[in-house]
């Protein structure tokens, strides 16, 4: 059974180091953002009774966020990428909550995925872009874009952190570039 649990932890220094943690049962998984010359792009699996790192998976470029499925004990890492600079752009691996390795890895056709979040069957990713995208949990492939309005400058309203009602019914995304926030009826995908 996944806890709800999410904490976001940030440590300034010379280069800003983000982890974000979700707890799966008795396991949390830590993003761990590697760029260029400072390691790769992992997932440490931590065993929360002995808080030890019992694995560590190797994800897409720069993990930022995690978020874990109760439904299909499935856990979404939205890996930024490094598009910006000419490396590889952003992605979703899909972890297998149950034996803690990747089994699928999902392009992302929007900008830089940064935001994730989960409700029933589905995943619910929003990046440096006009729009959020919609995963199925079932095929781990992109089954709708919609549309964030907003914005200014031709940039657009830059959707980022996304929230899901206890009920599943709502998604609500903070869009950076416009200062608003946008509710998502799941049903209809508006």
């Amino acid at each position: 059974m996944f806890v709800g649990a999410r904490a976001l932890h940030c440590i300034a220094g010379a280069v800003a180091l983000c982890a974000t943690t979700i707890a799966a049962a008795d396991t949390a998984y830590v993003a761990n953002a590697g760029q260029a010359g400072t390691g790769p792009s992992t997932v440490s699996v931590i065993d929360t009774g002995s808080n030890t790192v019992i694995r560590t998976i190797n994800v897409g470029d720069q993990p930022r966020t995690i978020a874990a499925n109760p439904v299909t004990r499935m856990v979404y890492v939205a890996n930024e990428g490094n598009g910006a600079t000419g490396g590889a752009g952003g992605s979703v691996s899909v972890i297998d909550g149950r034996t803690n390795t990747v089994v699928a890895t999902i392009p992302f056709p929007n900008g830089f995925p940064y935001g994730i979040a989960t409700a029933g069957q589905r995943a619910y990713v929003a990046g440096f872009s006009n729009s959020v995208s919609v995963i199925s949990a079932t095929t781990n492939s992109v089954i709708a874009t919609i549309p964030i309005a907003g914005g200014c400058c031709g940039v657009g309203s830059e959707p980022l952190a996304l929230a899901v009602t206890p009920s599943g019914s709502r998604v609500y995304s903070a869009n950076f570039i416009a200062s608003t926030v946008s509710a998502i009826d799941t049903t209809s995908l508006r």
